[in-house]
């Protein structure tokens, strides 16, 4: 499927960077996201299940990201390249049920027990363990 992917590059970063997020830089060809191909993923389980988009929204750190003005804070922790645009509202496929995409992978869909106190809480997007669990490292 065609998507565009934020690809991992320090010299566009940089330029990003020094130009304030250029709107030339951040859309243009040395831009960090790139028009391309990319594998639809396979569900990691027999839980859950595909969403078709109806609609995907750009948040302030994926702009930041952009315009090279995203903290690295949390680098180690984002797989790359990535396609941005995790506030996703679709359609459940086969059922047609709209719904909303929770954005934070935490414990539960990590297939973690007990689940740590910030998912616990009913805070997924505070977990404590983004590197463990069935799913690869990331938020």
């Amino acid at each position: 499927m065609l998507a565009l992917q934020y690809v991992r590059s320090v010299p566009r970063y940089a330029l990003a960077r020094a130009t304030r997020g250029s709107p030339q830089v951040a859309t243009g060809d040395f831009s960090l996201l790139q028009l391309g191909d990319v594998e639809e993923p396979e569900l990691p389980g027999p839980d859950w299940c595909r969403v078709r988009p109806s609609l995907s929204g750009i948040c302030g750190s994926d702009t930041s990201a952009l315009t090279g003005h995203a903290s690295l804070y949390l680098d180690p922790l984002t797989s790359y390249p990535f396609v941005p645009g995790h506030e996703v509202v679709g359609v459940l496929e086969g059922d047609g049920a709209r719904v909303i995409v929770e954005p934070a992978l935490g414990c539960r869909v990590r297939g973690i027990e007990p689940e740590c106190p910030r998912c616990a809480e009913g805070r997924p997007g505070l977990c404590e363990n983004v590197t463990e669990g069935s799913l690869s490292v990331g938020l």
